[in-house]
């Protein structure tokens, strides 16, 4: 099927879905997954829309399709150079912690970049979920879920505030010892951009940890870069 019109109601829903404020995401259950970097590890696949004339991977052909016509599809996201393919998501239901698993805890951190930045690392390292509590940017806006470049569909996204936690919680902060190799089940706290990690989570932290950097050129680290480091060496 060809879409020519950018009044037709699935075009009108992409549009919503892709909106800044995530009500429609929210509300709808759904979300929006573009490239086809992203789209080879999609899971919960409920409808690929393409550019018309472009040839639809093998991996996604079984699913159910639209053509829409370059214009109209070039207008329907931001995405500077659109690859010609998106696809309309079902969001995962919310996963159970386990105090056996190894989380990545984000305390606020609000740049959708850097969040899907952090969600592939975590993917990348072998950790289990990602934990985002009130305030932390949208899991599955469309530059986060663009950033994670597909390890929004590899992980465990929970919902929750750190009081809510049981298990061992590292806390990234700038007066921690050195991070080792750590083995089983544990929660690294990252703090958000500019304000670090909240009190309550400091004080909920078996063990504070820190990257040695030189403090007379930088005064901190990107949370994301900072993040993805801490979690290699507590892997290596």
């Amino acid at each position: 099927m060809l879409l020519t019109s950018r009044d037709n109601p699935e075009l009108k829903n992409i549009r919503r879905l892709l909106a800044a404020g995530g009500a429609s995401r929210r509300e709808r259950g759904e979300f929006v997954a573009e490239g086809f970097k992203t789209l080879q590890f999609a899971r919960r696949i409920q409808t690929v829309y393409a550019r018309e004339g472009l040839e639809i991977p093998a991996a996604l052909r079984d699913c159910r399709t639209r053509f829409v016509t370059p214009r109209i599809f070039d207008a329907l996201t931001d995405t500077e150079h659109s690859q010609g393919i998106l696809a309309v998501c079902r969001r995962p239901a919310p996963a159970a912690f386990s105090p056996a698993k190894k989380y990545v805890f984000l305390d606020k951190l609000q740049d959708p970049g850097n969040l899907g930045a952090v969600l592939r690392s975590a993917a990348a390292f072998g950790f289990d979920g990602v934990i985002c509590n009130k305030g932390c940017a949208d899991v599955f806006a469309p530059k986060t879920v663009r950033a994670s470049a597909g390890a929004v569909f590899r992980l465990d996204i929970l919902r929750g505030e750190i009081g809510e936690l049981s298990g061992r919680i590292l806390a990234a902060a700038l007066d921690g010892a050195p991070p080792q190799k750590t083995t089983g089940g544990y929660v690294l706290a990252i703090g958000g951009e500019g304000r670090g990690l909240a009190a309550e989570t400091l004080a909920k932290a078996a063990q504070k940890i820190t990257l040695p950097f030189d403090r007379t050129k930088v005064e901190s680290l990107n949370a994301a870069v900072a993040a993805g480091i801490l979690m290699y060496l507590l892997q290596s």
